[in-house]
């Protein structure tokens, strides 16, 4: 399924970042390796870490990224992945749409001032 198809059934709208995550799957053993990515999307329900390796849906991580001069931790869940292809051309990213678990103030708070930002500039307006 695409990032498109997945937008249709989002409760929150997502809007276009661009910020470097580290994530690790949460049952890592103490000094697993911590990936770095980037954010491609945001938005209270969750994300999407555009990477060439990805993990497999239901797979719980641990993010932490920064927004607004802010580092926030949450915890995510793969909904699905887009595997990397070097044998299609495509404008399609490789990643993961990530749906947070738990996410609390203020990183709800910070994502939702970023949503009515960039739906503003976009001439979009605000979403309820």
């Amino acid at each position: 399924m695409t990032e498109n198809a997945h937008a249709e059934r989002r409760k929150f709208p997502r809007v276009a970042v661009d910020c470097l995550v580290r994530y690790r799957p949460s049952q890592a053993a103490k000094g697993a390796r911590i990936r770095e990515d980037r954010l491609m999307t945001l938005g209270e329900g969750g994300c999407f870490v555009q990477s060439k390796l990805t993990y497999p849906k239901d797979t719980n991580l641990d993010l932490r990224f920064d927004l607004e001069g802010h580092e926030f931790m949450v915890m995510g869940r793969v909904v699905y992945s887009i595997p990397f292809n070097p044998k299609v051309e495509t404008v399609q990213f490789p990643g993961m749409g990530v749906q947070f678990v738990g996410a609390q103030d203020p990183l709800l708070q910070t994502i939702r001032k970023i949503v009515a930002r960039e739906q503003l500039k976009a001439g979009l307006g605000v979403t309820e």
